[in-house]
Order: C-alpha cells, then structure tokens, then sequence
C-alpha cells in the first residue's frame, strides 16, 4: 500500500493522525552514508523481529503492507513514545544508539533518547512490542482493525481492545507457558519469562549497528519539515483508507446481523 508520492509532496503542514509529531523517518539521501548504512541495517532487524513474531502467530507476512523504518536520532519528536504501529501494519520506531537510553530515560540535555538513541536492550523489547502490535492487528483483518482503531470510546494512546488477551495467547503458543499472572501484557516481552534470550540475541544483533556518538548529521528544519510534511501526508492518507475500510466492515457486519 503505497501513499500517493504527489499528495506526500505538496501537502501543506498538517495536525497527523497516529503521531506524525512524534516520528519521522527521514527520506535515505538526508542522511550521511554512514547513518544511513546503520538505519538500514536496523530496518532489516525490525523486519526480522516482525517475521519471528507474525511466524509464531501462525500469520503470513502480508506483504509490503508491513513495513518498519528506523528513525536516527535528530527525528524524533515525543519524549514518552518509542514506537507505533498503525492499523495497516506500518511500525515505525526510534533507533539504538551506541551510548543509547534504558527505558527510565530523562527527557533533558545530555539524557535524551531522541538525540542519544535507545539502548539495545530497550531497542528489543520496543522492536517486539511493536511487532506484537502488528500480528494482533493482521489477525482481525484489515476492516475489522480499522474498526477498533477508529472505535470512538477508545481513549488517547490506550492499547486496542484485545491485545492483552493476544500477548497472553502469543506467549503461550512461543514459549510454551502462560505469563506470571501479576504480568501486565501491555509491557510484554519486557522481563517477559521465556523471551530472555530471544531479547538478548536481537540486542546483540542491534548493537553491532547502533549509532554511534555524534549520532549522525542533525537535519535542519527545512529538512525536517519537508519529512514531517511526507509523513503527515503519508498519515492522513492512510486515516482516510482506515476509516473507509471501517465505513465498509461495520456496513457488512450491519448486513450480517440482519
């Protein structure tokens, strides 16, 4: 599914839905050689990270809808977000970085994972949340994701009605046991039992391309600007193709019903 590269290219500065403020995943040729080998070493983790997941969800990949971008340091807006997952399956996350932050980050100068990365072990558990996010919504279907997406009694920033029952019967079907039950899904695989090696061996594969101190080439805010602008483009395209194929699911289960 591929947004319209004219409307990304004109459309003028836009509030975006599934926080385009909070992640931009710069176009390649804004990035120094180096930080761009690194972002797309990290792209092809991620997508590995989203392959042993959907694989053990029993789901196939579906295709180029799943994608994942690594944003380097410099491109990252909000100070309480790692990553996101949009209904279609478009994850998007912060990069590791060398000298990256753990998870009780300070969002202040010289202590900032926007500008210093995360750690690759927060870099994992962030990549398998994610991933989590986009098997849970491949298996309602595209119609039925858009739904509860768009669910209007569904609060800011709250987990879709569901996903802690599939993190729980996804952790069962990889490990072969069920979470502690004082575990709260919604963290999950962070400290989740029978994940720490798998965990490890992704930190380990992250940290041999985490970004290292400079951390790259800042971009200006006319670079940054012109990607924000692409990517609200890119969002609110696909709000539009989300709340058409909600429109068209709930009209068919209405059908259904009756």
């Amino acid at each position: 599914m591929d947004a319209p590269n004219a409307a990304a290219e004109t459309a003028p500065p836009l509030v975006a839905t599934f926080g385009a403020n909070c992640r931009i995943p710069p176009p390649p040729e804004l990035l120094d050689a180096d930080t761009r080998q690194m972002i797309e070493a990290q792209d092809r983790i991620l997508m590995g990270v989203m392959r042993d997941v959907l694989g053990v969800a029993q789901i196939p990949m579906p295709g180029p809808v799943h994608r994942a971008r690594v944003c380097p340091p410099g491109w990252w807006g909000s100070s309480a977000i790692f990553g996101s997952c949009s209904p279609f399956g478009r994850v998007v996350m912060m990069a590791a970085g060398a000298e990256g932050m753990a998870l009780d980050h300070v969002a202040g100068p010289g202590s900032d994972f926007r500008i210093r990365g995360l750690s690759p072990e927060v870099w994992a558990v962030i990549a398998g949340h994610e991933a989590c996010h986009a098997a849970h919504w491949a298996s309602l279907g595209p119609g039925a994701a858009a739904a509860l997406a768009t669910d209007p009694d569904r609060r800011p920033g709250e987990e879709p009605a569901g996903f802690g029952a599939f993190v729980r019967e996804l952790h069962h079907r990889w490990t072969g046991r069920a979470l502690p039950g004082g575990y709260d899904p919604l963290r999950w695989p962070q400290d989740a039992p029978g994940l720490g090696v798998w965990t490890a061996l992704v930190a380990c594969a992250v940290s041999a391309v985490a970004i290292p101190p400079p951390l790259g080439r800042q971009p200006s805010e006319e670079e940054w600007m012109r990607a924000w602008r692409r990517e609200a483009s890119i969002n609110c395209w696909e709000d539009d193709q989300m709340r058409a194929a909600a429109a068209a699911w709930r009209a068919e289960q209405g059908r259904a019903v009756a």
